[in-house]
């Protein structure tokens, strides 16, 4: 893949028949690598799969250098609640260092901080009041 990208002799954005894009496969599989040359090469972030963004994907995976990578390429994003509910500390903690809203709620009005204490993810809890308070 590597060397089609190089040579310029693939669509990034192409998506198989089940609609997953070359990035969401990466993302998916954990390929640093092969998340940063295609997010270098053009890949569209917007691309959804089943109404996951692909910065939800990677919250989900929690790979923290992937998250990192892809909210390089992104202004905006809302998984900070997905980060929370599934206990992810460090990914929440990485989402409000890069300007994730603290108070955004989910289809269901949840904030980030109900959706940790209904999980019952006390770190992530304390990450979030830690955060209200500066």
């Amino acid at each position: 893949m590597m060397l089609l990208l190089r040579d310029g002799r693939v669509d990034v954005n192409a998506l198989d028949p089940d609609g997953w894009s070359p990035l969401s496969y990466a993302i998916r599989r954990g390929n640093r690598a092969a998340v940063r040359r295609l997010l270098e090469s053009g890949a569209d972030m917007s691309i959804e799969h089943n109404g996951f963004t692909l910065l939800s994907m990677a919250v989900a995976q929690g790979d923290e250098v992937i998250v990192r990578t892809i909210l390089k390429d992104i202004p905006h994003h809302r998984e900070l609640c997905l980060a929370a509910s599934t206990g992810r500390a460090n990914i929440v903690q990485l989402l409000l260092d890069h300007g994730a809203d603290i108070n955004e709620e989910d289809y269901y009005g949840r904030t980030p901080l109900d959706r940790a204490r209904k999980e019952g993810h006390v770190d992530v809890e304390e990450t979030l009041l830690k955060h209200r308070r500066l």
